[in-house]
């Protein structure tokens, strides 16, 4: 991974609005190939407070 990669990962982790980060997050999950007509999602600590937001991804 490219250095000004990681340092605006890190940057955004701390400064980028938390809304704008799950609507971000949200689109690279519908748009993944993978991903896109949902999955099931298990959250732990901090990372699974985002998952109770309105995912239109994730099969509840």
């Amino acid at each position: 991974m490219a250095l000004n990669v990681v340092v605006e990962d890190i940057k955004n982790g701390f400064l980028l609005n938390g809304n704008k980060q799950v609507e971000d997050i949200f689109k690279q999950l519908a748009n993944g190939l993978v991903l896109k007509d949902g999955f099931n999602a298990f959250g732990c600590c901090q990372g699974g407070q985002f998952l109770y937001v309105d995912c239109p991804v994730i099969a509840w």
